[in-house]
């Protein structure tokens, strides 16, 4: 190749700036291809989002315009009863199968466990011993039902305390607020004084009640002791004893009571109640005396104002110093060793 002396047109895009190349280095003519002249590129067609045609099954207002307007209103309607059926088959119609099924499937099975039972299938027979056993629930006017007999007995049970609430504190609000521990204090000392001079001994280790006990309820600690004083009035008028008569006792020794308070049991209606509707007061006593002070004792739990239950009873022949015989030629019988308890109960 030679040298021509004619300048040399240089393109604009490696012009940066306007230099002079000197017509020594003015090479000849040289044209660029087009490959290298970015602003001369025609991009192809299909790199041209814009001119993308959309077909006429994606245009559904384009749709619509061409339908009546009688044609949309029915086809609006359409739509909304599938969307109500739709509705009322998930929201109504399917529960309520679920349910059927469900019941169906526990009938079933009651239908099994009736069968097993001895209850009869017949429902003329099971409606008259449903009738049976109301009259035996309800009562009528000749007889009270087991309803009117447990209200009546819980309304007995603890009258003996409710006379003595009503008598030193009013009403039963007024005895659960003011009941405070000096009270306690000087009911257990009077009762323990009384009983002392009946030659009765409390014995603190086994009572499991002092005049220091400490509890946040004081007014139960006051319906243990009337429980407490109660048991010992009737054992008391019954001519038992807290001794054994037959043991020998030791000059100056004391002999004291087998009597212990047990642990109260509260009985509720519901499990989430706050208060119990029934407590137990259990007083566990060991007695000597014969068969009939025992039973004259019982007798004397059970009256109008008083309601006294005997819970667990054991009973022992003590053998006696000396045999007897009655009026029918038996030997009687010696003393008896008793061991009860006995409970009280009260009805918020």
């Amino acid at each position: 190749m030679t040298f021509c002396p004619c300048s040399v047109r240089v393109p604009s895009v490696f012009r940066p700036c306007s230099v002079r190349v000197p017509s020594v280095f003015r090479l000849c003519s040289v044209r660029v291809p087009s490959v290298f002249r970015p602003c001369s590129v025609r991009v192809p067609s299909v790199f041209r989002p814009c001119s993308v045609r959309v077909p006429s099954v994606f245009r559904p207002f384009r749709f619509m315009k061409k339908l009546l307007i009688i044609h949309q209103y029915v086809l609006v309607a359409a739509l909304l009863a599938i969307g109500l059926q739709a509705a009322f088959y998930f929201f109504l119609l399917r529960p309520r199968q679920a349910g059927h099924a469900a019941a169906g499937k526990e009938l079933a099975r009651m239908q099994e466990r009736l069968a097993a039972s001895n209850w009869p299938q017949d429902a003329d027979k099971l409606q008259q011993l449903l009738q049976e056993y109301r009259l035996q629930l309800k009562g009528d006017q000749s007889s009270p039902g087991i309803e009117q007999q447990t209200a009546s007995l819980l309304a007995q049970a603890s009258r003996m305390y409710d006379e003595r609430i009503r008598e030193l504190y009013g009403n039963k609000n007024d005895f659960y607020r003011n009941v405070s521990r000096l009270d306690f204090q000087e009911e257990f000392n009077r009762l323990q004084t009384r009983l002392q001079s009946q030659g009765i001994t409390l014995q603190s280790s086994s009572l499991n009640l002092t005049e220091d006990t400490i509890s946040a309820y004081n007014y139960q600690l006051m319906l243990q002791l009337w429980t407490l004083e109660a048991i010992c009035k009737r054992f008391q008028a019954s001519g038992l004893q807290t001794t054994n008569p037959l043991a020998v006792k030791a000059r100056g020794s004391i002999s004291k009571a087998e009597i212990r308070l047990l642990a109260l049991q509260a009985f509720f209606r519901e499990e989430k109640a706050e208060r119990p509707f029934l407590l137990e007061f259990p007083v566990a006593v060991t007695l000597y005396g014969t068969l009939e002070q025992f039973l004259e004792f019982c007798q004397s739990l059970h009256s109008e104002d008083v309601f006294l239950a005997l819970r667990n009873i054991s009973l022992t022949a003590l053998p006696p110093a000396q045999l007897k015989a009655d009026s029918g030629g038996l030997a009687e019988n010696g003393v008896l060793r008793l061991e009860m308890v006995c409970a009280g109960y009260y009805q918020y």
